[in-house]
């Protein structure tokens, strides 16, 4: 059946529903087996103690879950009505970072 002009060939629209998300979230609410926590608890509880161990992504995960994700700086410059150019300042990972501790 050819569409019809002005009428939406998917009048429902995109489904408002996460099927993964919904997944995830139903497992994280569980009981954790021989446990008194919820699986998400525990999964909260490992990433920090992760982080505390040094893991550098964990660190990312828990500063970007805490304070937001980091700004990107950007510069630019360029006269009215003219083009502009970009510089993108971007930081190497912490797990790339020298250890200061070291010296």
């Amino acid at each position: 059946m050819p569409f019809q002009k002005g009428q939406s060939g998917n009048p429902g629209g995109r489904p408002k529903t996460k099927p993964l998300t919904a997944l995830i979230l139903k497992e994280l609410g569980k009981k954790a087996p021989g446990t008194p926590f919820r699986q998400g608890e525990l999964a909260v509880w490992k990433l920090v103690q992760l982080a505390m161990a040094g893991e550098g992504w964990a660190i990312k995960e828990v500063l970007d879950r805490v304070e937001g994700k980091a700004m990107q700086a950007v510069e630019h410059a360029g006269t009215a009505g003219a083009g502009l150019t970009f510089t993108i300042q971007i930081a190497r990972p912490p797990s790339e970072e020298p250890d200061a501790l070291d010296a």
